[in-house]
């Protein structure tokens, strides 16, 4: 899910004045999730959506059902509301969590003093706004912004040395949530990291043309930007066609970064490369590369990479070849405007 940029966000949620008596609505989902959190008894990380804290939400069961058409959905009963969620299959840690946080506040979005309950925002159910709002109300919850900042600062003296992706996993690991939910929490909720995220991701083989060997076909497959950069640079993260997702194919000068990724993270899960700056230019990134380059002025560019690189052996006794994974990039961008980071909070 793109949850899109922080000024969309607050755009999105001017809905919610009506629950804040004019208050904004980012003050209103900080109230909610420290009411939810110490109604439940909860201090520290990892966050526990607990019977406790469901209750406070009149969320009166969860159910995990195979085959839904959705991963997610939210029933409504006289009782409470009752929650259907597909499990997931994924390797990565928290995402039926995420899911569970995410139809938590929907939840919330009800006026329950009545028969049947009436929703508070203005949006029809399913719409997009809708459900960027309750993912960021999740993302909230299972990272409170007050509980980050504390865990920024315990491993501030070790994250200096350590490759900045490295210092991501270890907090997702802590707050039991997926690294991408983090980095949206960190990059474009919070603005904590001046630096742009990509993931690419390959599980099939093209053909290159002629009589040449197959190449990995590379895609971007998501993102997370600071806000202050999406009216600058433009970075798709795919189109639906025929019901599937599309993603924008790696190509250019950019493909040859991440040929050397794949070299190296056969290697090393966690590594850093400096590339020049125009060797990120690419339609693929919708001109970030020259962004750099151009209005940044930067030569040297700074990237940060984590791998899930996946090879296999041929049935010949071949060497092991290459068959897909997935390759992140953590680029580093200097802040050009006035510096807003969490760890500037009080």
């Amino acid at each position: 899910m793109h949850s899109g940029s922080s000024s969309f966000r607050r755009r999105s949620l001017q809905d919610l004045n009506c629950l804040t008596s004019g208050e904004m609505s980012d003050e209103w989902v900080e109230q909610k999730v420290a009411y939810l959190l110490n109604n439940s008894g909860q201090y520290h990380p990892p966050v526990e959506l607990t019977p406790a804290l469901l209750k406070l939400c009149r969320v009166i069961q969860v159910n995990y059902i195979r085959g839904l058409p959705e991963v997610g959905r939210l029933q409504i009963r006289k009782s409470g509301f009752v929650v259907d969620i597909t499990p997931t299959s994924a390797k990565e840690i928290g995402w039926d969590r995420v899911v569970l946080a995410h139809e938590v506040a929907h939840s919330l979005l009800y006026d329950v003093s009545s028969w049947p309950p009436k929703s508070l925002v203005s949006y029809r159910a399913g719409h997009w706004e809708l459900e960027a709002i309750c993912s960021y109300f999740a993302r909230c919850l299972l990272v409170p912004k007050v509980w980050l900042i504390g865990a920024l600062r315990d491993i501030s003296r070790e994250a200096a040395t350590m490759n900045r992706l490295k210092s991501l996993d270890l907090l997702a690991k802590r707050f039991n949530v997926p690294w991408r939910l983090l980095a949206k929490r960190l990059v474009e909720d919070l603005e904590c990291l001046d630096c742009v995220i990509l993931k690419f991701s390959c599980s099939a083989l093209r053909n290159s043309g002629g009589s040449g060997e197959p190449k990995p076909d590379w895609r971007l497959t998501w993102c997370a930007v600071p806000p202050y950069l999406r009216e600058s640079v433009y970075i798709p993260f795919g189109r639906k066609v025929h019901g599937k997702r599309k993603c924008p194919r790696v190509k250019g000068r950019i493909s040859r970064v991440i040929g050397e990724c794949t070299t190296r993270s056969l290697f090393n899960e966690f590594f850093t490369l400096e590339v020049g700056a125009e060797e990120l230019v690419s339609s693929t990134t919708g001109g970030l590369g020259k962004f750099i380059s151009t209005e940044l002025g930067l030569k040297r560019v700074e990237l940060h990479c984590r791998s899930g690189i996946r090879s296999h052996t041929s049935l010949f006794s071949e060497p092991p070849g290459f068959s897909g994974g997935e390759i992140v990039l953590s680029i580093l961008l200097p802040n050009q405007q006035v510096s807003r980071t969490a760890m500037d909070s009080p």
